[in-house]
């Protein structure tokens, strides 16, 4: 799994034998948790066509990190967007609304609606959960949360109101990023295992700060 600049490789022997490598792109350098080491050639073309792989099934099933400025400028006011959720696959389409700090956004159609709020097992709350953004050519690491709130202008989607969708850099309406939205767009990003927990406290009832619009 790549941690920003670096692999790490877990090898599984018959005997039951585990070896890790750390492998640093940027460094061309293969280590244990101790040691530099001075791999082979051709163990490091394995370590080469490993990360290869990898980033390869990354493009497949996670977005990119994207700032939020540059994200402003492919997912404009009004633009429609596709969200699949890292989670269960499920994807439901948007359209941006409103949103200076992140997107707001709405579902575009009731059944879109009826997906994402299955995504949330059938309830609306506040959790955040990481999701790949498709518009403009681009697929983008994002966290949405799971709560209708503030004003909706789409009539006849069964939703009151907009959610939030937020990206790498961007934040809350006080100006301040949302730790809970950064871990889950990693996640989205293939930064982070899915099932990778923190002492973060249940987010249900942890909401985002709402402007009026």
């Amino acid at each position: 799994m790549s941690d920003y600049d670096q692999y790490s490789f877990v090898f599984l022997f018959d005997e039951g034998e585990q070896i890790v490598f750390y492998y640093s792109p940027a460094l061309n350098q293969v280590y244990n948790k101790e040691h530099l080491l001075e791999p082979s050639h051709d163990l490091k073309e394995v370590l080469l066509d490993l990360a290869a792989l990898y980033e390869q099934e990354v493009k497949i099933k996670y977005g990119a990190l994207l700032v939020w400025e540059e994200v402003d400028k492919v997912f404009p006011m009004y633009a429609i967007a596709k969200i699949t959720d890292i989670y269960t696959g499920a994807s439901f389409y948007v359209q941006r609304r409103e949103g200076c700090s992140h997107v707001d956004a709405q579902p575009l159609t009731a059944e879109d609606t009826a997906v994402m709020k299955q995504i949330f097992d059938g309830r609306w709350t506040w959790d955040r959960k990481g999701i790949v953004v498709d518009v403009g050519g681009h697929r983008i690491a994002a966290s949405m949360n799971g709560m209708p709130h503030g004003a909706g202008k789409i009539d006849d989607n069964n939703f009151p109101g907009h959610f939030c969708i937020h990206f790498l850099g961007s934040s809350i309406h006080s100006g301040n990023m949302d730790i809970r939205h950064h871990r889950e767009i990693l996640k989205a990003a293939g930064k982070l295992p899915l099932n990778d927990s923190d002492s973060l406290p249940h987010t249900t009832n942890l909401k985002e700060e709402v402007c009026i619009h």
